[in-house]
């Protein structure tokens, strides 16, 4: 098969770029086993204890809230949304590691999964139909 004058010269180009190349990767991976013979592995020291630091207590003091909680609330006041009910909640001394607000929407949540109450478009929840008390 005869090739054209200017393929035969590119291919002679690039076969003496990848020969350098060739012998530059050979020095380069020589140099590096050099370096990595004489890294011997050291005694490792031992780390010195560190001091366990304190978490803070996240104990809540007062009444923690729950799903019957929220559902009782609800009742109180049907059709509202989460950050007004968790301010009723708070008024009547409820309280929890978080933010009251993410709390009860959490639970109103869950509740509505369950099929136990409805939201509304509008973020407003109430009870279903029939719900037992």
């Amino acid at each position: 098969m005869a090739l054209r004058k200017a393929t035969l010269t590119d291919l002679r180009r690039e076969l003496r770029t990848l020969q350098t190349q060739y012998v530059k990767w050979g020095e380069r991976i020589e140099v590096l086993q050099k370096i990595l013979a004489d890294d011997r592995p050291r005694e490792a020291k031992p780390a010195p204890p560190r001091a366990v630091p304190r978490r803070r207590s996240r104990s809540v003091r007062g009444k923690v809230v729950t799903s019957s909680d929220v559902l009782n609330a609800l009742r109180q006041h049907p059709g509202s949304k989460a950050a007004a009910l968790a301010k009723v909640m708070e008024q009547q001394g409820f309280k929890t590691t978080g933010r009251m607000s993410h709390r009860v929407y959490n639970e109103l949540w869950r509740l509505a999964r369950e099929g136990r109450i409805t939201k509304t478009s509008n973020g407003r929840f109430s009870l279903k139909e029939g719900t037992a008390a």
